[in-house]
């Protein structure tokens, strides 16, 4: 088996080479890490070039580009830094989950947004007492008339306290379902809803993009979300 770059690929690759030198060079880099500072220059030069619409169907404005696209820009991106490329690849990962099971209306609303840089998306799984244990989250959504009622804890949220910032939120629905994963759903949460608090996490390393503890309490988060 071949597994050689095609030529459209090792295009791609010398495209994303000259990006990374340009515009996440080793002292922005060095930058900021040392100043805790989010690469908000890199983000803007990406949005620019249309680089989040990569993983996004061209239906929405997007290049719809397979997996070996996407690890070539991370790893290139990354070449100083995977904080360099986490700007990048945890709202276009987090992006996949509105592609791949949100609602037609979801998809229309949120996506050209995003590829636009209007918005960024993060993931938000993990909590105090639940890590690779995804089942045992007890975060909780309660449905009532024209929203959620949503309470619980987050942790290790990378990106959620960003602007313009929307959480891909695992959550509990069912309490009482069995097996216990099957009373989880994923809801998107505004981090500027009522009731949102996201507080950075001092770290000894990726610190440009951070990571945070989210607190939810009582935050009204629309249905069709």
């Amino acid at each position: 088996m071949d597994f050689s770059f095609t030529e459209e690929q090792e295009m791609w690759r010398k495209t994303m080479q000259d990006f990374t030198e340009k515009e996440a060079g080793r002292e922005y880099t060095r930058m900021c890490d040392l100043q805790a500072k989010y690469p908000q220059e890199l983000w803007d030069a990406g949005v620019k070039q249309g680089f989040l619409g990569l993983l996004i169907p061209q239906e929405y404005g997007g290049m719809g580009a397979d997996a070996t696209m996407f690890t070539i820009f991370v790893e290139c991106l990354a070449k100083y830094s995977y904080e360099m490329a986490s700007v990048f690849h945890v709202p276009m990962f987090s992006a996949t989950n509105v592609v791949d099971f949100g609602t037609k209306e979801q998809q229309e609303k949120y996506l050209p947004r995003f590829i636009r840089g209007e918005q960024r998306f993060s993931i938000s799984m993990t909590e105090p007492e639940a890590g690779s244990d995804a089942a045992s989250i007890i975060t909780s959504a309660v449905l009532q008339d024209d929203h959620f009622l949503v309470n619980g804890q987050k942790q290790f949220s990378t990106g959620g306290h960003l602007p313009g910032n929307i959480m891909v939120m695992s959550v509990k629905t069912d309490r009482n379902a069995a097996p216990p994963r099957n009373g989880i759903s994923v809801i998107l949460v505004p981090n500027n809803l009522p009731g949102v608090e996201c507080n950075v996490l001092p770290l000894i390393a990726r610190r440009a993009v951070g990571t945070c503890s989210v607190f939810l309490s009582d935050v009204k988060v629309p249905r069709e979300n």
